[in-house]
């Protein structure tokens, strides 16, 4: 009926962000349980989730976590998205995360229109698992859905390409990439040390002892050494400035100060990706480009 499609589309709406912050606030195993009583006394207070409350709990282990997944999968595959969402949103807030969730997570949210939920839930398996390619397809196919604003700035099609090189490296890839070149190089110098103190040379060891296949090879393994570390370094600098935000409400509006009353500077779309700087109140500081910044509603926006 119109009155169970109002409730299933105010569900899938707002589920999302009280299980987000239900993990946020009970991710330990050990918080499970008064992060599952947190879940149900907010929902029974949300007149029309008392069942949802009674129905679906915070999963405490990991074969409980399973079985949530699970009936999920199941409900996915018989079409009740909503009931999927569910259960995929119980294993987040239990504390559990992995690539295979979050592609669900976004293709349940995808399936009921919730594009920036989508967005989001792909965003957070690709940071789990940066090459994933059904992560990378599923994410641009949402991101076509969405009406979220493209870059101001464009690039070329070199940047571009390092872009989305940078974007498919994870950072433990980045320092195994930088520790098998710094071990190269060492072995270099060693080698290069121990035929110096070889009487006599001949063959590959005095091609090594040229001066100018030295000389190539010293600036190249500099090079990839330098390279690699900034590569490294930028992915650290990255994690820890943590991954932005993703607005998930249909559009958001970005004011010049953090007042519902406050002048709209411009708005954002479902899906759109920006930088999060300061809180205040309930607003979060958004810094979208050099010229685009201001602030906007912290429910309208989910951190990465």
């Amino acid at each position: 009926s119109a009155g169970d499609l109002a409730q299933a589309c105010a569900e899938a709406e707002s589920l999302p962000g009280l299980l987000e912050r239900a993990a946020r606030d009970g991710a330990a195993r050990t918080a499970a349980a008064p992060t599952a009583l947190l879940l149900a006394a907010v929902l029974a207070g949300a007149g029309g989730w008392a069942n949802l409350a009674q129905a679906q709990t915070v999963p405490r282990t990991r074969s409980q976590a399973q079985a949530a997944f699970a009936a999920g999968n199941d409900a996915y595959a018989a079409g009740d998205f909503l009931r999927a969402l569910r259960s995929y949103g119980a294993v987040v807030a239990g504390g559990y995360e992995s690539p295979d969730l979050f592609l669900n997570l976004g293709n349940a949210a995808f399936r009921l229109g919730r594009i920036g939920w989508a967005v989001y839930y792909f965003e957070r398996g690709l940071r789990l698992a940066p090459a994933d390619p059904d992560l990378r397809t599923n994410l641009d196919l949402a991101r076509q859905r969405s009406a979220a604003r493209a870059g101001e700035i464009e690039s070329s099609g070199l940047l571009h390409s390092l872009v989305g090189l940078q974007q498919r490296t994870s950072t433990t890839e980045a320092f195994t990439v930088l520790a098998v070149i710094w071990w190269v190089f060492v072995a270099w110098i060693a080698g290069r040390l121990a035929l110096g103190a070889l009487p006599r040379e001949r063959g590959m060891a005095a091609l090594l002892r040229d001066g100018r296949v030295a000389g190539a090879v010293n600036l190249t393994l500099g090079a990839l050494l330098v390279l690699s570390a900034g590569w490294a370094a930028m992915k650290a600098v990255q994690e820890a400035a943590g991954g932005g935000g993703i607005v998930v409400a249909a559009s958001t509006a970005v004011r010049s100060n953090p007042d519902p009353e406050a002048t709209v500077e411009f708005t954002l779309e479902a899906g759109t990706r920006v930088r999060l700087g300061r809180s205040a109140g309930g607003f979060h500081e958004v810094l979208y480009s050099d010229k685009l910044r201001g602030w906007a509603s912290r429910e309208d926006l989910a951190r990465l």
